[in-house]
C-alpha cells in the first residue's frame, strides 16, 4: 500500500473543513488554495512511489501530469466536494435550529 495515500486525502480535507467554518471569505479562499497546494505537494511523492518499482515501466507521463495538474486534481476531487458538503451540512443544521 502506498504510504502517501492517507495523507493525500486527510490533510487537504482537514484544511478544507477548517476553512468551511471561517466567517471571512478571503481567509477561507486562501485556505482552500492551501489545501489544493497541500494535495499537490503530497501527490508528487505519491505518484513517484507508485511508479518507482521495476515491474511498472513508465515514460514519466504520470509524474508530469501530477506535476502540472496535481493542484487541479485535488481541487476538483477533494477540496470542492468536502467544502460544499460541509457548507451544506452547516446550512441544514442552521435551518433546524431556526425551526425550533
Amino acid at each position: 500500500m502506498n504510504p502517501y495515500l492517507i495523507p493525500l486525502i486527510a490533510v487537504p480535507a482537514g484544511i478544507t473543513l477548517f476553512a468551511s467554518f471561517l466567517k471571512r471569505k478571503w481567509i477561507r479562499r486562501i485556505l482552500l488554495l492551501v489545501a489544493a497546494a497541500a494535495f499537490w505537494a503530497i501527490r508528487l511523492p505519491h505518484v513517484d512511489w507508485a511508479y518507482s518499482h521495476p515491474f511498472n515501466p513508465n515514460d514519466g507521463g504520470p509524474k508530469m501530469l501530477a506535476l502540472f495538474f496535481g493542484w487541479a486534481y485535488g481541487l476538483i476531487l477533494v477540496v470542492m466536494p468536502v467544502y460544499w458538503i460541509s457548507r451544506g451540512a452547516q446550512a441544514i443544521i442552521r435551518e433546524r435550529k431556526e425551526d425550533e
